[in-house]
């Protein structure tokens, strides 16, 4: 099942930015035609919603610009993978991130996040150069559980090279 998962993925993350031409999580949000929102949700970082067919991401107004487009690529995931399934709000806080709670919907929103926002191309370099996972993090300004996400991906792309990150899935707490 992971594997159809990893597949999908990857498909759909190459075709949006062919289609697009970038990786910004925000100008491709709003390409599809979802409504974005920056709104005061409190210790909510973001939020999926669909109603009435119409998407909407909510993002929290305190957000910073790389926060902001790393939450709207996680619930731009929830849109692609779950899409009209969602009928109500889905939040993103902190406890969510990285499916801490192992839900399903969570990882594959996190994967999706992590295909997106991270270019193979530039992780590889990263890695190549030496840097642990914490300084590719900080080179891509990302997080560091987001890289290993995204090496699980490259691992499943065929580059047998990387070695498995394991990371702290209560980082947030």
């Amino acid at each position: 099942m992971e594997n159809c998962i990893y597949n999908s993925i990857i498909t759909d993350v190459g075709r949006l930015v062919r289609r697009f031409g970038t990786r910004d999580p925000l100008i491709i949000a709003e390409a599809l035609g979802i409504d974005l929102e920056f709104r005061q949700l409190g210790n909510i970082k973001g939020m999926y919603a669909n109603v009435l067919n119409n998407p909407f991401i909510f993002l929290n107004e305190r957000l910073d610009d790389v926060g902001a487009k790393i939450v709207c690529a996680h619930e731009l995931g929830h849109h692609r993978m779950q899409g009209k399934s969602v009928r109500m709000a889905q939040t993103f806080s902190d406890m969510d991130f990285v499916g801490l709670n192992n839900d399903r919907f969570e990882y594959e929103a996190n994967l999706f996040c992590a295909e997106l926002t991270i270019p193979d191309d530039e992780i590889e370099d990263c890695i190549y150069r030496g840097y642990t996972s914490y300084e590719c993090a900080r080179a891509l300004y990302t997080d560091p559980a987001l890289v290993a996400l995204k090496l699980e991906l490259l691992r499943h792309k065929g580059n047998t090279e990387l070695n498995r990150v394991d990371y702290n899935r209560d980082f947030l707490k």
